[in-house]
This record gives C-alpha cells, sequence and structure tokens, in this order.
C-alpha cells in the first residue's frame, strides 16, 4: 500500500480530531502507509495555535464536526491566515452536503474523506491533496503558494507573484481571493489605498467574503475612518457569527489602534454566545487593563486560568493585575507558579524582581535580575533596572527613616 501512496515517509501530518476512535484509526493508517511525522489536536482552536507556534505542516486531516470552532471554520482561517504557512487540506466527516461541498471548494479543500474509511480511502485521499497543493494549474494552489511567500515576510515577492496570477487568469476573471492576498500585500508595503480598492473588488466579486470585509475594515480604522471599520466589522461577523476566532481578530485589530472600549465589545457579544476560550478571556483581559480597570482584568484572566491552568502568560498577566491592585504577595505567587512550569521566563523574572523591590527585598530583586539578564543578556528593562537598585535602595531606607 505504502507504494500507492507516491509521497515522501517525512510528510508531515497535523490530524484535528476530538474523538479518540478516529484518531487512533488517522493514526495506524498512516503509519502503515509509513509516514512518521504525524501530530494531533483536539480542537480547531488549539490547532490554529499549534500551527502558529510551528512550521509549516503539508497535510491538514480536520474533522468537520469539532468543538469551538468548525472544521470549514479552520479551512478559512488557515486559508486567510498572514502568519501560518499552509499546505495541503483533507476535510473528513461522515457526510457533506451540497453546500459544504461548494463552501470547502471556496474555502480551497484539497479533498474529502467520507467515514466510514479504508485505508485505500486515506492513501487516495492524502495523494489527491497533495497533488492538488502541488498543482501549478490549480488557481488555488497558486494563490496559496503567493500567502505562503508573504506568510514568510518577502512581500514584494508575493506581490508580484499574485500579480503574474493575475495576469494568468486574464482582465475578465475577478478572484476575490487573489484580491485580498493582493491586497495584504499593499497594507504591509504601506500602500492604503492600493489595499483599500482591492478589497473593494473582493467585495464586490464575493459579497459572503468574510475575510474581504474585515480587511477592509482594517483599511479604514488605519485611516481614522472608524464609522466605517466597525460596519466592516460587523459585516464579518454576521457572515460568520459562530466563529470565535472574528471577534478575536477583530478586537485585537482595535486593541492595536488603542480603541479599547470598542474590542471590549466584541470580546464581550462572543463571551454572551458561550464562544469563549481561553486566549480570548485572556484578551479581554489585556482590554480591560488597558482601560485601567486591573480587578475586571484579573476576574477574565483568571478565567483564562481555569481553562488553562499552566499557561505562564496568563499567570504572568494575572499577577501584573495582583501587584497594580498591590496585592504583591498573590503577585509572588503566581509568578512563582509560572516559574515552576517554565524558570526560564524572562518576563515573569522581572515582574517578579519589581515585586521584591516594592517590599524591599532587594538582595533577591537584585539576584532575580541577575537571572534574567543570565537568560537573556539583551533584556534591556532588566539591565537598567539593576543599575538603579542602589538609588531605590537608599530612597527607601530614607524613607524608612524619615517615618
Amino acid at each position: 500500500m505504502t507504494s500507492q501512496l507516491q509521497i515522501s515517509s517525512q510528510l508531515s501530518i497535523l490530524v484535528i480530531s476530538d474523538t479518540g476512535t478516529v484518531r487512533d484509526i488517522l493514526s495506524q493508517g498512516l503509519k502503515s502507509l509509513g509516514l512518521k511525522e504525524i501530530d494531533f489536536q483536539n480542537d480547531g482552536m488549539a490547532a490554529l495555535k499549534h500551527l502558529r507556534q510551528n512550521q509549516k505542516v503539508e497535510v491538514v486531516i480536520c474533522e468537520r464536526d469539532l468543538p469551538n470552532i468548525s472544521g470549514l471554520e479552520v479551512l478559512r482561517e488557515l486559508g486567510e491566515s498572514d502568519d501560518i504557512e499552509t499546505g495541503s487540506f483533507v476535510l473528513v466527516s461522515s457526510g457533506i452536503s451540497k453546500a459544504d461541498v461548494a463552501m470547502a471548494a471556496e474555502l480551497g479543500c484539497d479533498a474529502y474523506l467520507l467515514k466510514p474509511f479504508a485505508l485505500r480511502d486515506l492513501a487516495l485521499k492524502v495523494t489527491q491533496a497533495v497533488a492538488r497543493a502541488t498543482d501549478p494549474n490549480c488557481l488555488d494552489t497558486r494563490i496559496r503558494a503567493a500567502k505562503n511567500i508573504m506568510v514568510r515576510g518577502d512581500t514584494k515577492s508575493a506581490l508580484s507573484v499574485c500579480m503574474d496570477i493575475r495576469k494568468w487568469l486574464g482582465a475578465s476573471v475577478t478572484s476575490a481571493r487573489l484580491a485580498v492576498v493582493i491586497g495584504r500585500c499593499h497594507l504591509k508595503l504601506g500602500q492604503n489605498d492600493k489595499a483599500l480598492a482591492e478589497f473593494d473588488a473582493a467585495v464586490k466579486a464575493n459579497p459572503m467574503y468574510v475575510h474581504a470585509f474585515q480587511e477592509r475594515g482594517l483599511c479604514h480604522l488605519e485611516a481614522g475612518r472608524n464609522d466605517q471599520a466597525i460596519a466592516d466589522f460587523d459585516a464579518a461577523i454576521n457572515l460568520s457569527p459562530n466563529n470565535p476566532v472574528r471577534y478575536e481578530m477583530i478586537a485585537e485589530l482595535l486593541f492595536n489602534a488603542q480603541n479599547f472600549e470598542t474590542a471590549e465589545s466584541y470580546l464581550m457579544r462572543a463571551i454572551k454566545l458561550e464562544l469563549a476560550y481561553p486566549d480570548l478571556f485572556a484578551q479581554l483581559g489585556k482590554t480591560l487593563f488597558a482601560q485601567k480597570k486591573p480587578e475586571r482584568a484579573a476576574q477574565f484572566f483568571g478565567k483564562a486560568l481555569l481553562r488553562d491552568p499552566k499557561n505562564t502568560s496568563f499567570l504572568n498577566s494575572l499577577g501584573i493585575c495582583y501587584r497594580e491592585l498591590g496585592r504583591v504577595d498573590s503577585a509572588l505567587e503566581k509568578y512563582n507558579l509560572a516559574l515552576k512550569i517554565n524558570p526560564a521566563d524572562v518576563k515573569v523574572l522581572f515582574n517578579k524582581a519589581l515585586c521584591l523591590i516594592s517590599l524591599g527585598d532587594f538582595d533577591r530583586a537584585q539576584k532575580t535580575l541577575e537571572l534574567v539578564l543570565r537568560h537573556d543578556p539583551s533584556y534591556t528593562k532588566a539591565a537598567t533596572k539593576l543599575t538603579e537598585l542602589p538609588k531605590l535602595k537608599a530612597a527607601m531606607t530614607s524613607s524608612k527613616k524619615a517615618s
């Protein structure tokens, strides 16, 4: 059977399924085909986070029905993400409607695997997916290649490839997906007007294109046209109301524009719809903290930790909230928990040092700052604070004598 799979045994595979039986069947089947680099994720949100933190995966095999976010929405986000380099995609389902087929095709799905399936079906679908994802005559393949060049940071080359694709298509053909990639390239190059024209074209060609509205909203936001930005963001949400990623991404755009209250409103909408997951709770905490609401921020960082108790970033953020509220002992407790998980986390170590300074424990603060610099000699904040310690100690000693 391995001979039928005319692809490298080193092909990297990511299986996304919340069903142990399906994962086991796929794992055994893929291994029997000689494939070795196989990873697993239980849900779409975790898979997207995993892909952002790791190198390109060449084949994603994803179930249609997943908690938090569907397989089709995972496919949508992979195809549109400008920070994930994507390969081929196989959608797994017990049944696929005509509407699903049409949607999956529009989103760039490379193959469908219907349950129950035999080993030969799995081999065939993986082979088909890889072949389609490398076919130079396939529009999806060419757009995906251009997007991946952009993800790797070579925006000018990505734009050049996109313009070649447009010539290849001909002037009479408008591809909404291609227009969005071109628009993103222009945005990265600081060419807002050109980007806006591409997103306008994408919306006109496909009024159901969620990301075209989102990207057009970003153009308006960067140009200071807040009302138009919100109208486009709302349109994107209305087209994809049950996708928590949409709320998170739009809130992040608004946060970066320092429109904190509106960012908060989108995140609260997601929570009211019960679409919340750990990172979304944490993002809401960050947004509230930016509005100088540390007590409410701490509540949402706490909710994020309930769902992901070993997340050092959440522990660090909660510690910052406690320090801001004057609860230094509680902050130190969170920092120490984070350091048990990752003793080399320089951000946590630095924040712990700040707490020790506020308590007047300058010796431990000095040792902690020195530890930060051993792990990361370029951490300038730690170096600066270390040089300030003698003055801070003298000032606190003088204050105590005066009192």
